[in-house]
């Protein structure tokens, strides 16, 4: 082994200090050259303990030698920084990636450390379990850990130790040990890998140690999210590389590698002549699709009456348990490690025990834990204010609850002096509330808990937005109580189309020209309070007439139908993007005073607002599907044609839906009389290539224009007109109005929106 210079030396025999072990190998992907090599101490979550104890350079071979300060202790972990190396599959020199190796223990005088893609990915899950559990066990267990079990997996026993030899060394083989062999192979492997798919091995090897760093499961995924590796102008998946991509063919990581191994061998890039082991072979090729090298031990409770116990693994770690669900020991243990559950306090009230409290590591544990009373139990309550919707459940650690009366007791009896805390599992839907735990949600259990219930109260989320004629925007819930409302400037006669929508923050609200000439806008206000939100300046920018407005929940923009002719397109923050061209023959465009999105289809619809019995009904209502453009228009238009007289009932307000029935996607299409040609309001429910599915039922009286449509997920279709707010079924039937729900809408109501 060529030796290299050392800094932070002076422990040589004629320094008149204690002279500390040598630690020495080679720092590989490929040998790689003048690299710096720094030793450091590593704290027991895996941070390193600055500065480096001591540092060297590595030779062209790659290898390096440096004394290790008699003070130090373990683990120690070793870094190669800079450098160059020749690819073992390229040939071509490159810079080289950053490489570590955790030393876990060290005795006598000379001890091996080798840096390599392996010692480095088993350094980086080392480091990041250890810091997920805080350094308990510390990053020398899990260090050990991976590289016995990763050493296993790919037949290379001891990664860290064994000796490398360049592959791209004429012949090298016949001097070479078979384990060296076996080692540098599983490096050239890796490289060969990662040159099929076009990646880097440090990209490579980082993607696959956060793989398993994460939950010890080599599956292309950290914690259920799925892994990329970058490369020149894009992204691979990681379980593409690993060959266990949900769904796919293959076998695992470990086949992946034999096959590049293999065609690394037969390579002329193999100027080694080096060949693998039987054992390695066989090794690799066994290994299984997403293996875990790391497991979760817990336990959980057939029977159990309250919270309070303590259980300890292996006399070291704690888990408190306080409800009835499993619980998982915070810490992962290797495969093949022994385990030992006990009960370490015993749960007030009960007498506890493991069914089986010893074992050996294969999969995740789960240690039952039998409980018994030994005390009084009492039950324990909660009581619920403000309830509207359905679906609401409570739970104190150990049952399930909906609300039976004014004060609910839970079925099971708790232990007396447990601990419970009351929780809410599922909140209220149909209107959508938020109920939480104002006051008793946690204490001890005892004779009183019962008349103390735990206080919960419930609130409802706005479900419907509304304007009306005073100039005014409510919010309701679905029941049509109301919850708060706004006043704005401007003349709401001007309203036309009855511009609502909503985004995941405002709500969005077209204001048209006043009677004084100033110009319209939009407006905007807080989705849940309706406080006046303060708009960029310039956000909407070229809107004059306003009607109706639409948001884009995939692409994050909106459509505004704008004058006489266009419809707007802008992006999330109110910033001009595009218009639909102006005239009706080319773009099926002609005043646009409703528009609505369908987000399960991406196609927007146009109400337009003809004027005029002249005008010919084909430019009623358009369609228009996303593409790579804006929109694509639909030639000739989709026509929707008024159920009584076509050119003179006018579409006017719009709503896209989806139905419980077939078909499952329709357009509702409010119509109102085009002014001198007779007719009278009109609405119905089409399908999306224009048939008429059903006319509402009754029609709409003759005060009652309709200004503007929108649709709930539950079927309701709210209609806003000039004579108040009607409600009908996706049948076309009309349905009542919740008794003494939207009650401070005044007629006429000229904007609606739906948003449960």
């Amino acid at each position: 082994m060529a030796a290299a210079s050392a800094c932070g030396g002076g422990y040589g025999s004629g320094s008149g200090y204690r002279t500390g072990p040598t630690v020495g190998g080679k720092a590989f992907d490929g040998a790689v050259s003048g690299a710096t090599i720094a030793l450091f101490e590593l704290a027991p979550a895996g941070t390193l303990v600055l500065p480096a104890l001591a540092t060297a350079t590595t030779a062209a071979d790659g290898s390096y030698s440096l004394a290790i300060p008699p003070t130090a202790t373990a683990p120690l972990e070793l870094t190669s920084t800079g450098g160059t190396y020749k690819d073992d599959v390229t040939g071509a020199v490159t810079p080289a990636p950053d490489l570590a190796v955790i030393v876990t223990s060290f005795s006598g005088t000379s001890i091996a450390a080798q840096l390599t893609p392996l010692t480095t990915l088993e350094a980086q899950v080392a480091t990041a379990m250890a810091a997920t559990s805080g350094g308990t066990p510390s990053v020398a267990t899990f260090a050990a850990g991976i590289d016995s079990a990763l050493g296993a997996y790919l037949g290379v026993p001891a990664p860290t130790t064994t000796p490398l030899v360049d592959v791209t060394t004429a012949g090298c083989a016949s001097a070479a040990s078979q384990a060296s062999q076996d080692a540098s192979l599983a490096v050239a492997a890796l490289a060969q890998l990662a040159s099929t798919y076009g990646v880097t091995v440090g990209d490579l090897v980082l993607a696959v140690a956060q793989d398993l760093g994460s939950d010890g499961v080599l599956d292309g995924m950290a914690k259920g999210a799925p892994l990329t590796v970058p490369l020149s102008g894009g992204t691979v998946q990681l379980c593409t590389i690993e060959g266990d991509c949900p769904g796919a063919g293959g076998s695992g990581f470990a086949q992946q590698l034999l096959g590049s191994m293999n065609g690394f061998v037969a390579s002329a890039a193999n100027l080694c002549k080096a060949a693998p082991s039987s054992s390695m072979m066989s090794a690799m090729g066994a290994g299984s699709r997403s293996p875990h090298f790391f497991f979760t031990v817990g336990a959980s409770f057939p029977s159990i009456f309250g919270g309070g116990m303590v259980l300890e693994l292996d006399g070291q770690y704690d888990v408190t348990v306080d409800s009835s669900g499993p619980v998982t020991f915070p810490l992962f243990v290797p495969s093949g490690a022994t385990y030992d559950v006990t009960v370490k306090t015993q749960p007030p009230g009960q007498a506890c025990t493991p069914v089986k409290t010893t074992g050996t590591v294969t999969a995740n544990v789960d240690v039952p834990i039998t409980c018994n009373l030994t005390g009084n139990a009492y039950q324990v309550s909660f009581q619920v204010s403000g309830l509207l919707g359905s679906g609401f459940l409570v739970s104190d650690g150990f049952g399930e609850l909906g609300p039976t009366s004014s004060v609910a007791a839970f079925v099971s009896p708790l232990a007396a002096g447990s601990p419970y805390t009351i929780s809410v599992v599922s909140q209220p839907t149909n209107p959508d509330q938020v109920c939480t735990v104002t006051a008793n949600g946690s204490g001890v259990v005892s004779s009183t808990s019962i008349t103390s219930p735990a206080q919960v109260t419930c609130s409802s989320s706005p479900s419907v937005y509304a304007v009306d004629g005073t100039g005014t925007l409510f919010a309701f819930d679905a029941s049509g109580k109301e919850l708060t409302h706004a006043t704005f400037p401007g003349v709401v006669a001007s309203l036309d189309g009855g511009g609502l929508t909503a985004d995941a923050r405002n709500v969005y609200l077209t204001l048209g020209a006043s009677t004084g000439g100033s110009q319209g806008g939009v407006l905007a206000f807080d989705r849940s309070t309706l406080a006046p939100v303060t708009l960029a300046s310039g956000a909407f920018g070229g809107v004059a007439t306003p009607r109706g407005i639409a948001w884009d929940p995939h692409d994050s923009r909106f459509f505004v139908g704008n004058g006489g002719s266009t419809v707007t397109v802008y992006d999330a923050n109110g910033a001009y993007l595009s218009a639909f061209p102006n005239g009706p023959t080319a773009d099926a465009i002609y005043g646009p005073s409703g528009v609505a999105f369908d987000a399960t289809t991406d196609t927007l619809w146009v109400a337009n607002y003809t004027g005029g019995s002249g005008v010919a009904p084909s430019y009623g209502v358009a369609q228009f599907t996303e593409g790579a453009a804006v929109a694509q228009t639909i030639n000739p238009a989709t026509q929707f044609i008024a159920p009584m007289m076509p050119t003179s009932e006018l579409p006017y307000s719009i709503a896209a839906c989806v139905a419980a029935t077939s078909p499952r996607d329709v357009v509702v299409v409010g119509f109102r009389p085009s002014g001198g040609s007779g007719g009278s309001p009109q609405g119905g429910i089409y399908a999306t290539s224009g048939s008429l599915v059903a006319p509402f039922t009754p029609q709409l009286a003759a005060a009652g224009q309709p200004n503007a449509i929108s649709c709930s997920s539950t079927g309701v279709i709210y209609v806003a007109s000039d004579d108040g707010l009607h409600l009908y079924s996706m049948s076309g039937a009309g349905v009542a109005l919740p008794s003494g729900g939207f009650a401070a809408l005044s007629a006429p109501v000229y904007g609606v929106l739906a948003v449960y």
